[in-house]
């Protein structure tokens, strides 16, 4: 990931992932797909979720904060 700031086990299995947008429940929500390459344990889809959770908010979505 060219993102990933670790060498670790997440950054491994984590192919890629990128920003999108879906409209559940007649609201807009942004969403991240993932390319996963095995399966991740709870702590690595943690430790995704916060990696991603940065990105948008320093990145792609720094305003909409």
């Amino acid at each position: 990931m060219a993102y990933c700031s670790k060498d670790d086990s997440v950054g491994k299995k984590v192919l890629s992932y990128f920003f999108t947008a879906e409209v559940r429940d007649r609201k807009l929500w942004s969403v991240a797909e993932c390319r996963v390459q095995g399966t991740l344990t709870p702590e690595e889809t943690q430790s995704l979720i916060d990696d991603i959770g940065g990105q948008a908010s320093d990145g792609f979505g720094e305003g909409f904060e």
